[in-house]
């Protein structure tokens, strides 16, 4: 299946990760957001489990999930268990910012 984007509703999770990492086939989402803050997920969402300063991302993975959240990428040492799809990146730290570029249209280009 080729990864698709679409204009209208939002970006599909494989198209978002692409040559970042392969969500699991069977659950290819719509991400109609991006969110680094639990607190902040809304619905569509894909939310970004990063080390913090205090505490790492993953713990709030299940928050952004109740919050709305249809996906979640982490890092690749970091256990999670989530209802939705969750991806492994590594070193996602250094990675976020090119993802997040794709998902707004490469806009410094």
């Amino acid at each position: 299946m080729t990864p698709v984007q679409s204009t209208t509703l939002g970006m599909h999770l494989s198209y978002l990760l692409e040559g970042f990492a392969v969500p699991p086939s069977a659950q290819d989402p719509i991400i109609t957001g991006l969110a680094l803050d639990s607190r902040r997920v809304h619905t569509g969402d894909c939310f970004f489990a990063l080390d913090g300063t205090r505490e790492h991302g993953a713990h709030y993975a299940l928050h952004a999930v109740t919050q709305g959240a249809v996906a979640v990428v982490a890092d690749d040492s970091t256990p999670l268990a989530t209802p939705v799809p969750t991806v492994r990146v590594p070193g996602l730290g250094s990675q976020v910012g090119a993802i997040a570029a794709r998902f707004f249209g490469e806009p410094s280009a």
